[in-house]
C-alpha cells in the first residue's frame, strides 16, 4: 500500500499525498473471484486510490484542498471496466480579507462530484460505455446522464459518438442535450489521421470534464500527422 507526501513551495503551504490498495488481494474479493469467470475477471486488479492536495498562500487567506477516491479494475483482463470516483474540492478566500472586493463576504465554497462510469466490450472492435456524475455545491446541483458507442472497421478505422443530457438545477438552472460523432482514420502505422467530426466532444481531459452542454451544429475534416 504505497504512501506519498511532498511538503511546501516557497511562498505558500502546499502539500499532496497518495494512497493506494489493491482491493483484489482481500479474502472477500478473492471469494467473490470463484462465483465465476465474469467476476474473476471483473474482479482482478480492482484497486482504490487515494488523492489528496492542499494549498494556501501566505499574502492573503487563499486556500483549497481537494480529495479524490477513484475505484477500478483490470482494463486488460475484464470486458466490463469501471472507473467510479468522488471528488471533494474547497477554495476560496475567508471572511475578512482586504484582498476581496467586499471583506464582508467571504469567497470560500465547497464542490462534490461522483463519477460512475462504465466501458463495456462487446467484442474486441465494438465498444459501449455508460456514464452517470453528480456534481453539486450548496448553490447549484449538475446531474449529468452520457451513453456512447465505439466500433473498429476497415483496419485501423474508428467511428463513435455519444448522447450526453445535463440537468441543472439552482441557480444555473436548465436542461441541455449535447450529440457528437467522428468519423477517424489512420495511415502508416498512425503517423497520420484523418477525421470527420460532427458537433463537439461532450467531455475533455483526464477528469472528462463537461466540455460541450449543447449539440453545435457543424461538420469539421482534420488531417494532422507525426514527422
Amino acid at each position: 500500500m504505497p504512501y506519498e507526501v511532498y511538503g511546501p513551495s516557497p511562498g505558500c503551504s502546499q502539500n499532496n499525498a497518495q494512497f493506494y490498495w489493491a482491493l483484489d488481494q482481500l479474502s472477500l474479493i478473492q471469494d467473490m473471484e470463484n462465483w465465476g469467470s465474469f467476476w474473476s475477471s471483473f474482479l482482478s486488479g480492482l484497486n482504490l486510490t487515494i488523492q489528496y492536495y492542499d494549498y494556501a498562500a501566505m499574502v492573503n487567506t487563499y486556500s483549497n484542498f481537494n480529495v479524490r477516491a477513484i475505484l477500478t479494475n483490470n482494463t486488460d483482463k475484464s470486458p466490463l471496466y469501471m472507473n467510479f470516483w468522488w471528488y471533494l474540492y474547497n477554495d476560496g478566500y475567508q471572511l475578512g480579507d482586504p484582498s476581496l472586493a467586499n471583506p464582508a463576504i467571504p469567497t470560500n465554497a465547497t464542490e462534490f462530484t461522483s463519477n460512475y462510469e462504465l466501458h463495456y466490450k462487446i467484442t474486441p472492435q465494438f465498444l459501449a460505455m455508460g456514464l452517470f456524475r453528480d456534481d453539486f455545491t450548496t448553490w447549484w446541483e449538475d446531474l449529468t446522464f452520457d451513453g456512447g458507442l465505439k466500433y473498429k472497421f476497415w483496419g485501423d478505422t474508428w467511428i463513435k459518438g455519444d448522447v450526453k443530457y445535463v440537468s441543472q438545477s439552482g441557480y444555473r438552472w436548465g436542461n441541455y442535450t449535447n450529440l457528437n460523432a467522428s468519423f477517424t482514420k489512420y495511415f502508416l502505422n498512425n503517423t497520420i489521421q484523418a477525421s470527420l467530426t460532427y458537433g463537439l466532444p461532450s467531455f475533455t481531459g483526464y477528469w472528462e470534464t463537461d466540455n460541450s452542454l449543447q449539440t453545435l451544429d457543424q461538420w469539421q475534416f482534420s488531417l494532422t500527422g507525426k514527422f
